[in-house]
């Protein structure tokens, strides 16, 4: 707009009646109007120039010849491009915060922000996890129970959480926890201490077989109590 406007002001003033738009004949009559004429027009098409007496040829190598190709250069080139690539880098900017949004509604937890591949690979499984474990509408159910009941009547997890909603305190969720999580976590945990102990009776039986090897081999190679031979034990 600003452009227009210096435009119009140098059109008007210098060479006013000179130039026009298509369709709307030259000159014009105020600043205002000249200014409404291109924003009408000016950003679709260059001005066009009226050559009426032989004073007018500066249109073409002169200060109109300037004022076109810096017009056509500025307003129909760089600022129309300007606008049309703003434009474009919005909406551009809109699909991608609109996908990234759907992206984690059908991939992230809710209640407590795990992805769809940690549910599915350490869990209980996503959809199973967003609709009975983590359920968000329980969770509202919830709050809306401790905010509404009478609080003399509030156990000690319903004031605990009463008091969490009140301070806006996001400690009440279960942020990046799961129970799920836990007991696959001391699935494995317990898995471990099995293997571990088979481990060591392995290590131990390896340990007794390898100490009676080699009582065998210390009775095998002993001297005999009479030449100095060795043999075998009866």
């Amino acid at each position: 707009l600003v452009v227009l406007l210096l435009f119009t002001v140098i059109g008007f003033r210098l060479l006013n009646n000179n130039y026009g738009f298509e369709n709307e004949g030259t000159g014009c009559d105020s600043l205002l109007e000249c200014y409404a004429l291109h924003l009408d027009y000016g950003v679709r098409v260059a001005p066009i120039w009226a050559f009426g007496s032989p004073e007018h040829t500066g249109a073409v190598m002169g200060w109109g010849f300037l004022f076109n190709v810096t017009y056509y250069l500025l307003v129909i080139l760089v600022v129309t491009a300007i606008v049309s690539g703003i434009i474009i880098d919005s909406f551009s900017e809109l699909r991608s915060i609109n996908s990234s949004r759907e992206d984690d509604i059908r991939n992230t937890c809710f209640i407590c922000g795990l992805d769809r591949d940690e549910l599915e690979l350490h869990g209980s499984g996503f959809h199973k996890h967003i609709q009975t474990e983590h359920n968000m509408w329980h969770f509202l159910f919830f709050i809306m129970h401790v905010t509404t009941k009478d609080p003399t009547l509030l156990n000690g997890q319903e004031a605990y959480a009463l008091e969490k909603v009140r301070a806006k305190d996001v400690r009440l969720m279960p942020i990046r926890r799961a129970r799920c999580l836990d007991d696959s976590q001391n699935e494995v945990r317990e898995q471990g201490e099995k293997l571990e102990a088979k481990v060591d009776e392995l290590a131990r039986q390896l340990r007794f077989l390898s100490a009676q090897v080699y009582s065998s081999l210390q009775m095998v190679t002993a001297p005999s109590s009479g030449g100095g031979t060795t043999g075998v034990p009866p």
